[in-house]
């Protein structure tokens, strides 16, 4: 499915001479969930995430779930509210209202990872991929720095 979409986000935005957004996430800590909670528990988490990306997309955006914690979302890169980073800024959002609200012991947490770019041949989007991936990476090892710190100023 992921494919045969693929070539239809990307038809839309070179028909409206607009960029593609590939965005890469990754949950945070979902083996500790899994760990302390049980697998039950985890997959709720993934299905927050899932929804909170889902209800960030436009139609023609895809949302996939390509590993086992692990999301990509290739879209349409548009002016202000459709913008990559409106939508990294409402999916986060989503994530902190479900957090405020959910009363769970735990947090979700997710770092994402997003590259735009004019994308012309659907054979340069797994480079583009790539290179949100590498993104994504990064600031998960940011994230886990700030887990750490944190957790060493509260001992």
């Amino acid at each position: 499915g992921l494919d045969q979409n693929l070539i239809h986000t990307l038809n839309e935005a070179n028909s409206h001479k607009k960029k593609l957004f590939v965005l890469m996430a990754d949950l945070d800590n979902l083996k500790t969930v899994n760990d302390w909670f049980g697998h039950r528990e985890g997959d709720s988490v993934i299905t927050v995430v899932a929804n909170a990306f889902l209800s960030c997309c436009k139609p023609h955006d895809l949302c996939a779930r390509i590993g086992g914690d692990e999301f990509l979302v290739v879209g349409v890169d548009g002016e202000e509210e459709a913008s990559v980073d409106n939508f990294i800024h409402s999916v986060k959002r989503y994530i902190e209202h479900y957090n405020d609200t959910s009363k769970k012991p735990y947090r979700i947490e997710i770092s994402m990872g997003a590259v735009c770019d004019s994308i012309r041949d659907v054979n340069k989007i797994k480079d583009t991929m790539d290179r949100a991936d590498h993104i994504m990476y990064y600031n998960k090892s940011f994230h886990k720095k700030e887990r750490i710190d944190w957790t060493d100023k509260k001992s």
